[in-house]
């Protein structure tokens, strides 16, 4: 990868390979944001998720069969089953695997927007 001038107005310094600004005036624009809730759905999480969904008797890691935590229905290709935190991470739950559940996509859906909407009743 070749390196190419700086974009930033008047500078002739050379980019770092895959960047396009130089050190000097890249530490602004080329960083990212952090992920939304990366402490929360980090690799830990996703392997607490394969394991819940196991232990639910889902098949692989697509949630078909097994049993909801909720309404001891089995998933569905329509409705699989989906790691579902019993606390939610915006009110302080982790992403243990005692704070996760098996429940239908549905659900968690329907879970989500009711706890979006209680939020949304508390602010002034």
């Amino acid at each position: 990868m070749s390196r190419r001038q700086c974009l930033t107005d008047r500078c002739v310094e050379l980019c770092l390979p895959g960047r396009s600004r130089c050190p000097q005036h890249g530490s602004s624009w080329d960083r990212k944001p952090p992920a939304r809730d990366a402490a929360a759905y980090g690799y830990g999480h996703q392997l607490n998720r394969v394991r819940l969904l196991r232990e639910a008797g889902c098949i692989g890691k697509t949630g078909l069969g097994g049993r909801c935590a909720l309404c001891g229905g089995p998933g569905t290709p329509e409705d699989p089953l989906v790691a579902d935190h019993i606390r939610p991470v915006s009110q302080g739950g982790g992403s243990e695997y005692e704070n996760l559940r098996a429940i239908h996509n549905s659900e968690n859906h329907r879970r989500g927007v009711q706890l979006g909407n209680q939020t949304r009743r508390r602010k002034p």
